[in-house]
């Protein structure tokens, strides 16, 4: 009996307002069916064209997530512990630029100390 009870609660309160939100959603659709179906001509002249922009995409936009060639650029960072004084960093960055520069392929290094980050406080 209680169990009865409970169902009917359940089914009269919380069904409809679960429903609501399908109900939108095919009262919509509906609509823009309706809208649809009444404009024949724009609808096949709105298809082909998207099927023509997605030809035109496919051709034309670079495919691949790694670029194709190479631009010879390279990054990198050095990080020492928060007690190293600016020198002692300046230093170690000194050296890595000399490691960098003795290869022969390396036409160029650039590189600099202090600030950046979060708390970084270098202005």
């Amino acid at each position: 009996m209680n169990t009865a009870i409970n169902d009917t609660l359940i089914v009269t309160t919380v069904e409809p307002i679960s429903c609501a939100p399908f109900n939108a959603v095919v009262g919509f659709y509906g609509k823009t069916l309706a809208t649809v179906l009444r404009f024949p001509g724009l609808t096949l002249a709105a298809l082909v064209a998207t099927i023509a922009l997605n030809v035109y995409l496919y051709i034309y936009v670079p495919k691949g997530f790694f670029p194709q060639q190479d631009n010879g650029r390279m990054m990198g960072q050095i990080i020492a512990d928060q007690d190293t004084s600016y020198q002692a960093m300046d230093k170690i960055l000194r050296q890595m630029i000399d490691i960098i520069t003795s290869d022969k392929a390396v036409q160029a290094v650039s590189g600099f100390c202090g600030g950046g980050g979060p708390g970084g406080g270098g202005a």
